[in-house]
């Protein structure tokens, strides 16, 4: 009875149809037991069951216009994506450490100040407010080499250097599924349109394809001689494109997983690959310092984009396959327009050294190595 209370009373308020109000019951019942109630989530490994509760009752609460209950179950989400791991691995620390490090303004901590305990004289420093950063996930051995978004915005991949891919649920940081089988660093990780498949890179010269649901291994393609950098889906779901340290691009039909071209006019590793919106054009990136553009109909290599003066080392198209991005390892990122290009190359429009960044985000204690945007445009990983 007291694990069905615990879980299920938030749905049990959204049934009920009852009315809310400003000192509303459920308001008095989170300014009083709320770490409680996070607590014995936690001893019962439901922390992410407490975050799609409170994701309820923040719904409701603006659909009942009650603002100062959408205000705090706003900061409680908040505060506990921000310490999800610390109260996981030890609940007795939601009274703790996890108000410690919250920001000095937030809701929840200026509620339960009294539960900070009176021996600890020094408290650190911390931020007035949140910040941009909405949670960290943590459970790879190793470093996390890359990073994606499915088309429904629900589940987000991770390779790393541990040899495993992870699937987490986006809303809640939950891990669902550890894919295990590659035998070598996992270097890049892409999702099917339809979610239902995700194809992963690695250096043991393989991409292997997933169940997304299941989290069961349902093929593995082998027809590279080196390392495989990176891998994409095109838009359209047809076809699967790979690039790899033997200098090559492979395009893969997407249903027959047989190899239909493989583009092979580099002269360095192939690091990136990026597939225009209509899935008609192909771009790779190489360790050669250029950017090549192919037609992914008849595997001609349509462009050669000459700027780089050193690896390029990330490629992606715009929305509208009007501009191609390019980043390198000689510290720029050049926006080209493929429309009107020539083979000589295009003219860079942005350089980083020269422009002025709209925004820092802080959080991340080394190299950030690679990141993607959801597709609903509403996270950043």
């Amino acid at each position: 009875m007291f694990l069905y209370a615990c879980l299920y009373w938030i749905q049990h308020l959204q049934k009920s149809g009852r009315q809310l109000h400003g000192n509303d019951q459920i308001l008095q019942f989170l300014q009083e037991h709320l770490l409680h109630w996070l607590e014995a989530l936690a001893w019962m490994d439901k922390i992410s069951e407490g975050i799609d509760a409170i994701t309820t009752l923040e719904s409701i609460a603006l659909l009942k216009n009650c603002s100062s209950l959408l205000s705090f179950s706003h900061d409680i989400l908040r505060f506990i994506r921000s310490s999800r791991t610390t109260i996981e691995q030890a609940p007795n620390q939601t009274y703790c450490s996890a108000l410690i490090f919250t920001p000095a303004l937030s809701t929840v901590r200026e509620q339960f100040k009294d539960c900070i305990p009176q021996w600890i004289q020094r408290l650190p420093k911390v931020e007035d407010d949140w910040n941009a950063l909405l949670q960290t996930l943590e459970g790879h051995a190793a470093p996390v080499n890359a990073v994606a978004f499915s088309h429904d915005s629900r589940l987000l991949a991770s390779a790393s250097c541990d040899k495993t891919v992870r699937l987490w649920d986006s809303r809640t940081g939950a891990v669902l599924q550890t894919l295990k089988g590659h035998l070598d660093y996992v270097t890049s990780v892409a999702f099917s349109p339809d979610s239902k498949l995700l194809a992963s890179a690695s250096r043991d010269k393989t991409i292997r394809l997933w169940d997304t649901q299941s989290g069961g291994e349902v093929q593995i393609l082998r027809d590279h001689s080196d390392w495989v950098w990176a891998v994409s889906f095109s838009p359209d779901g047809k076809l699967l494109a790979s690039a790899s340290s033997d200098r090559t691009v492979k395009l893969w039909d997407a249903k027959s997983r047989v190899v239909l071209w493989t583009l092979d006019s580099h002269v360095g590793y192939v690091s990136a690959v990026a597939f225009s919106p209509d899935s008609k054009l192909l771009a790779s990136a190489s360790r050669d310092s250029t950017i090549k553009l192919w037609n992914t109909q008849s595997g001609e290599e349509l462009r050669m984009l000459k700027g780089h003066s050193d690896w390029v080392m990330a490629v992606v198209v715009s929305s509208d396959g009007k501009l191609l991005a390019s980043a390198s390892s000689d510290g720029t990122i050049k926006l080209w327009d493929i429309q009107s290009a020539s083979s000589e190359g295009m003219e860079n429009l942005w350089d980083t050294q020269s422009s002025e960044a709209l925004q820092t985000l802080i959080g991340c204690s080394d190299w950030v190595v690679t990141m993607t945007f959801s597709f609903d445009g509403n996270l950043l990983a």
